[in-house]
């Protein structure tokens, strides 16, 4: 794991060289890597495509999110896409993360990129939307607890020692 977001953020910080040094992690699915890093060795385009062919949806739609940046950083731009959708369906919402990812620099005047990051903005904002939501109705049940005397912390009976 360890392996897997050192690779990301010295790519992302433009340090290829350290990346390119680092191996593929040893994680089941998760061979995004090693056609990240095939890319970063500037590898050739068929040797790309055929590892891009082995990319998997995961579980985890953050991990999606991560693997639509990997196809996008190597040209990969419909796979790309298609994962991006996937991570923002299953509400990994990606923004503002989706306008500072260098590996999406590539795809921003791309206009299906341009509405999956509508889509990702109208996530973001009915999550946040819904957290206000949530803190407020926890909020106002706390201070009807308190007003009802619901919320006195109660003693429990500790035995004393002899």
């Amino acid at each position: 794991w360890s392996k897997a977001h050192a690779i990301e953020v010295l790519l992302r910080e433009g340090k290829t060289d350290e990346a390119t040094r680092i191996p593929a992690p040893q994680i089941a699915h998760w061979d995004s890597y090693k056609m990240l890093l095939a890319c970063a060795r500037h590898e050739p385009a068929s040797q790309i495509q055929a590892l891009a062919s082995k990319v998997e949806v995961d579980d985890d739609p953050e991990v999606d999110y991560f693997f639509a940046g990997h196809l996008a950083y190597c040209g990969q731009t419909e796979t790309a896409l298609r994962f991006l959708k996937i991570a923002i369906d299953r509400n990994y919402c990606s923004y503002p993360a989706i306008d500072k990812d260098p590996f999406f620099d590539g795809l921003r005047e791309n206009a299906r990129f341009q509405k999956l990051r509508q889509a990702a903005i109208a996530c973001h904002e009915d999550f946040v939307s819904n957290r206000e939501k949530q803190q407020f109705t926890v909020a106002d049940a706390l201070s009807k607890q308190h007003s009802a005397g619901l919320a006195q912390p109660k003693s429990i009976g500790v035995p004393s020692s002899p």
